[in-house]
Formats: C-alpha cells, sequence, structure tokens
C-alpha cells in the first residue's frame, strides 16, 4: 500500500461525546482534539475495490428508499429492487453527512443491498465502515460474501473469513464508530476508531460472486439494525500508515475521533 505523510498521530486517551441535531459536541477525558468539520480528504487508493458513500448519492429526499448504491470508486452496484426491503437515505447523519437507515423492527430482516455477478476475489481484504449499530442482542450483519463476513453480536465485533476472530463482549453500541476489519490470516486485526481491540487469524477471506451488505444470505435471523454512512472495501492488508490515513479522513469528514489520527 502507498505511503502517506503526516505530523505525528494525536493521542486520545479518552472521550465522551453526545449528538446534538447535525453537530457533534467533544468533550475531551485527559486529552483530545476536536477534529476540524467536513474537510474530504484523500484516502489511501492501492486496492481499493469499491467505495460506498452515502454522501454521493444525489437525487433522493430525506426517507426516500434506496434502491441502487453505486460505488464512488469502483463498479460493484449494490441494488434492492423489492420495495419494501430497501434501506432509507438520511440526509444528516455524523457530522451533518447523509447515511443509510436499516430499520430496528424486526421486519429488517428482509432489508438489505447486494452486488451479484462478481469476479472471485481472495484476501487478504481490509474493510473501513462508518456505522451506527441499535443497541440490540443478537447477531447484527454488516457484510457478507463467500468466506468474507463481518458482524456485530452482543458487543462483540467479529470477523471470518474461513477462521472465526472476534474481539470479545463489550463494545458501547448505539454510536457512531469507525470500524476497520483486517482479513490477513494470523495477523488479522479489528479496530474501533484506531484503536485495535482484535488480533489473531481470521483467514484471508474469499469474495465469491455475490457481496451483501446489510444481511447474511441466508441467515434471517442476522441482519443489521441501525446506520451505514460508508463503506471502502479493499483487497490487501492497509499498512498502518495507510490505515492512520483511512480514520484521518473518517475524523475530518465525520466529527468522529480517531485514536491515530494525522493532521493534515
Amino acid at each position: 500500500m502507498g505511503a502517506y505523510l503526516g505530523a505525528t498521530p494525536a493521542a486520545f486517551p479518552g472521550y465522551g461525546r453526545a449528538y446534538l441535531g447535525a453537530n457533534l459536541l467533544w468533550q475531551a477525558g485527559g486529552g483530545g482534539t476536536t477534529p476540524a468539520p467536513s474537510v474530504d480528504r484523500a484516502i489511501p487508493t492501492a486496492g481499493l475495490i469499491d467505495r460506498w458513500r452515502a454522501a454521493d448519492i444525489t437525487g433522493l429526499t430525506d426517507g426516500a428508499p434506496v434502491a441502487s448504491w453505486a460505488p464512488t470508486v469502483g463498479t460493484d452496484t449494490l441494488v434492492q429492487p423489492t420495495v419494501g426491503s430497501q434501506p432509507l437515505w438520511i440526509a444528516s447523519g455524523p457530522n451533518g453527512k447523509p447515511t443509510l437507515r436499516w430499520p430496528a423492527a424486526s421486519a429488517g430482516n428482509t432489508t438489505y443491498l447486494s452486488a451479484s455477478g462478481l469476479p472471485t476475489r481472495t484476501g487478504p481484504f481490509t474493510v473501513c465502515a462508518v456505522v451506527h449499530p441499535e443497541a440490540v442482542n443478537g447477531a447484527l450483519q454488516l457484510i457478507h460474501g463467500g468466506t468474507l463476513a463481518i458482524y456485530e453480536n452482543f458487543g462483540a465485533w467479529s470477523v471470518n473469513g474461513g477462521v472465526l476472530l472476534s474481539s470479545g463482549a463489550g463494545t458501547a453500541l448505539a454510536q457512531w464508530l469507525v470500524l476497520t476489519t483486517t482479513f490477513n490470516g494470523a495477523t488479522s486485526t479489528v479496530h474501533l476508531g484506531g484503536t485495535q481491540i482484535a488480533s489473531g487469524n481470521a483467514g484471508v477471506g474469499s469474495q465469491t460472486g455475490v457481496i451483501n451488505v446489510g444481511r447474511h444470505p441466508t441467515d434471517s435471523s442476522r441482519y443489521w439494525r441501525g446506520d451505514i454512512a460508508e463503506v471502502i472495501y479493499y483487497q490487501g492488508a492497509l499498512s498502518a500508515t495507510d490505515r492512520a490515513a483511512l480514520h484521518s479522513y473518517a475524523q475530518d469528514f465525520y466529527a468522529l475521533a480517531t485514536s491515530d489520527y494525522i493532521a493534515a
């Protein structure tokens, strides 16, 4: 992956946050930096397969159903032709940026977006997502394609690229998160807000033909509930420097603090 140059990463020993309207109020707990809002920084491009960003969807009004989510970069358009199974486009999410919303009701198990007819891709992979999972008990399926799976279950983030790797329970839900998962065999990792919460063997993954966002393809009990503002999908394991660049973009665009932030 290409190298990014920047200042020494700022540290965030602890922070609390509250959401008020379209503004995030940051309260430092032992340190922190107020993010610069609405700065759309470049992200690493080497190995980038697809980038789906709700802020780049045009022509919809607040609360409108989303039948198609074309990537800003890439060719794999996610679609859902069935009315009633489409997520909703919400005009104001993190830092006032648009997001897609999956309903919290039980009917949400039919809501998902999917791209089919894709070429077979083998890992390593890196997936970064800006998400707001609902605080519910059960498996929230974020992405599934072949042996590439990312989901949350009772406060634990799990990835499976042929082998299951879990962070263990304890992650706070019902808040905006920057989640980055790396499928890289024995050195696979899960990061939240730039901080590593799991490492070990998750396999390398293989994406074959179809990729689903928001639902498991066969298990109707595993579906997403909450918001997804962006998904960035790479073939290859990002370096720590590239991963920090990705997180720094998320901090400046969505005003979500990350521990490995690099000043522009």
